[in-house]
């Protein structure tokens, strides 16, 4: 058997060229290997001097995919901007739908980037997706003039192009063609019954707020009598026994106060005692000395007085417990008035949840809810605590932060308590919301809160 010749040869000849061309690229197994095969490859069936793949991007401009001769292009070359800029400048005179010629007629717009590529019988092949949407599309140039059968063969090629660069991302694995699918006219009613199963489930409110360990019965340590603090005997943390020194005033004022009725006792007395001697002879001194005896028992009171103060400037523990208070240098030397705080002794054993929550963060709360703290210093370890009280109006945390008091009580069986002063974070539960409700709750108080509504 002859081979053809001529025309048949050569028609032949591009028509092999053309299959295997459509077997490679049915046949690539990643978007970069295909445009890389478009646009380098095709020489083989349809001859040009340069191709650039163009794909269609988000907000549907035109992006530069792959370029011939070169494997990987740089986005932010000029030739490459250059190009991007002039097809997405002129793409309302493109082809939609077959390959067609475009002139610099076409593109009055980007006349400048026109003359700054000089394409040579630019040609634009649209690149159409079975489901009939354009994906982007083949920028080809040349010096020779395009032939008739050529258009033809791009065509055959732009479908087979589109289909396989369609059929390399699965459906379920792109998120666009996803929600294409999920807002269909057939899946809508179904996507609207699911999202509103989901709204409405029902799950437990929760707001998360800082919080520490706090002792539940404290017993407060304060001054008796006014002065300055001489000395501290213990050290924050330090337990201490029922009447255990914990600190002392300076006794200077106190003892010139005894001394001064002590003397002013004794000149009473004097006083009195030479009123005695003369009521024996002198009748009508008699009122005289019932004055007198008076200011004896007044002076021998002060003297009382400023006797128990003075066994009062030192400051004993009520309680057994542990002691608590900021470090003993803050209180030295500082003058300190009657029933002012200076520490606390408590029982290491009875300690409560103190939790701020925020004013914004507020949530509905029974009485009874149930926390969950988390220990700043031992994050893996959780208590379980119910609540107790909540204060009925908001007061300013230590971080002046307008905040609820809450105080919660640990649950039994909790084992070993964390230790008075620790800092911790708690997430409290309230009741049980749809999850709309749960999501939307603080944008829908914002929004009240700026719109007025």
């Amino acid at each position: 058997m002859t081979e053809p010749a001529g025309d048949s040869a050569r028609a032949l000849r591009e028509l092999v060229a053309l299959l295997q061309l459509e077997r490679l690229a049915r046949s690539a197994r990643a978007r970069d290997e295909l445009a890389f095969l478009i646009v380098n490859d095709g020489r083989r069936a349809v001859g040009f001097d340069q191709a650039a793949l163009m794909v269609e991007g988000i907000g549907g401009s035109l992006g530069l995919r792959a370029i011939t001769g070169v494997s990987r292009h740089a986005s932010d070359s000029p030739h490459v901007q250059n190009l991007e800029r002039l097809l997405n400048r002129c793409r309302a005179a493109l082809p939609a739908e077959e390959p067609g010629l475009i002139g610099r007629e076409a593109c009055v717009d980007a006349a400048a980037d026109w003359d700054a590529l000089a394409p040579a019988n630019a040609l634009w092949v649209p690149l159409i997706a079975p489901a009939g949407k354009c994906i982007g599309g083949l920028w080809l140039t040349r010096e020779a003039s395009w032939r008739q059968s050529e258009l033809m063969q791009l065509g055959f090629l732009a479908h087979a192009f589109a289909h396989a660069w369609e059929a390399l991302v699965p459906r379920s694995a792109s998120p666009r063609r996803f929600f294409e699918r999920l807002l269909a006219r057939r899946y809508l009613p179904r996507f609207a019954l699911a999202l509103l199963v989901v709204l409405v489930f029902p799950l437990r409110q929760s707001a998360v707020a800082p919080a520490e360990i706090a002792a539940r019965n404290p017993q407060v340590v304060s001054p008796p009598v006014e002065g300055v603090i001489e000395s501290i005997a213990v050290q924050p943390n330090d337990s201490v026994r029922k009447g255990q020194l914990l600190f002392s005033l300076d006794p200077r004022l106190i003892r010139n106060r005894h001394e001064v009725a002590q003397k002013s006792l004794e000149v009473a007395r004097a006083d009195y005692a030479r009123a005695a001697q003369k009521a024996f002879s002198d009748p009508a001194s008699k009122s005289e000395f019932t004055v007198l005896k008076a200011v004896v028992e007044q002076r021998q009171a002060e003297v009382q007085y400023t006797a128990e103060l003075l066994e009062r400037i030192q400051v004993r523990a009520p309680v057994d417990g542990v002691v608590a208070f900021s470090d003993a240098s803050d209180w030295l030397g500082r003058p300190v008035r009657v029933g002012e705080k200076i520490m606390i002794v408590a029982d290491p054993r009875e300690v409560e949840l103190v939790v701020w929550l925020p004013v914004d963060e507020a949530i509905t709360l029974a009485p009874g809810a149930a926390i969950t703290a988390f220990l700043t210093t031992d994050p893996t370890r959780t208590f379980d605590a119910t609540l107790r009280l909540a204060s009925y109006t908001a007061e300013k945390s230590q971080d002046q932060v307008l905040s609820y008091r809450i105080r919660a009580t640990f649950e039994p069986g909790t084992g070993e308590l964390p230790r008075i002063g620790l800092q911790a974070s708690a997430k409290i539960y309230g009741e049980r919301v749809t999850l709309f409700y749960y999501i939307f709750r603080r944008p829908i108080a914002l929004a009240r809160r700026w719109l007025g509504l």
